[in-house]
C-alpha cells in the first residue's frame, strides 16, 4: 500500500499553457474547509484590499470584476503583455518547480500569502486558503461578460452557491460551471 503523504495530486491547470502569457482569468480561491472568515467585516476588508493591491506587487496585471464571499473569493485578473514581471523576487516553489515571477500562480501565491498574513495579525485563528484554486483562461468576449455577471450576482445567489456549507446548489449554478468547459 502506498503511502498518502507521498501521493502526488494530478494538476488542474491545462497542460504546456504558460500562465505568465496576456490573457484574462477566472480565478476562485477558497478558504480551507470552507470555513466563512469573511463573514467579518475586518477579515472581508482585507481580502478585498489584498485583491486590489495586486498592482501595486506587480507590472503588467490588473485585477477586473470580484467579489469576496463568505469562505471564497471569485476575481478575473488581467494580464498585460508577456513582460509581467513582479516588483518582489518570488523564490517559492511551486509543485512543478519555481513560479515564473508575474504567473497566474506567482499573483494568487502572493494573494493569499499577504492576505493570509494580515488576518493572522488580526488574532483571527485558524484562518487558512486551500492549497489549490480554481481557475479558468478567459477565451472571448461573451465568456468574460457571463463571468463578470456571475461575480456580480453572485452575494444574491449565495443560497445556492456550492461554496457554501449550508447551501443547496440548483441546476443553473451547475449549469453555469459547466458551461465554462
Amino acid at each position: 500500500m502506498s503511502d498518502p503523504s507521498k501521493r502526488r495530486r494530478r494538476s488542474i491547470r491545462l497542460q504546456g499553457y504558460d500562465y505568465s502569457r496576456s490573457g484574462l482569468y477566472f480565478v476562485t480561491i477558497c478558504t480551507k474547509g470552507r470555513v466563512t472568515f469573511f463573514e467579518d467585516a475586518r477579515v472581508k476588508t482585507i481580502a478585498e484590499t489584498c485583491w486590489q493591491e495586486i498592482t501595486d506587487h506587480f507590472t503588467g496585471v490588473t485585477p477586473d470584476e470580484s467579489v469576496v464571499m463568505p469562505n471564497h473569493v471569485h476575481g478575473i485578473v488581467s494580464l498585460h503583455g508577456r513582460d509581467t514581471a513582479c516588483r518582489v523576487p518570488t523564490k517559492r516553489l511551486g509543485t512543478f518547480g519555481p513560479l515564473p515571477p508575474g504567473s497566474l500562480p506567482a499573483i494568487i501565491g502572493a494573494f493569499k500569502s499577504a492576505s493570509t498574513r494580515l488576518i493572522r495579525q488580526l488574532g483571527i485563528e485558524g484562518f487558512a486558503w486551500q492549497p489549490r484554486y480554481y481557475e479558468h483562461v478567459v477565451r472571448n468576449d461573451a465568456s468574460l461578460n457571463r463571468i463578470r455577471q456571475y461575480i456580480r450576482d453572485n452575494p444574491a445567489r449565495w443560497a445556492f452557491d456550492r461554496d457554501n456549507p449550508d447551501g443547496r446548489p440548483d441546476a443553473t449554478e451547475n449549469e453555469f460551471w459547466r458551461g465554462l468547459g
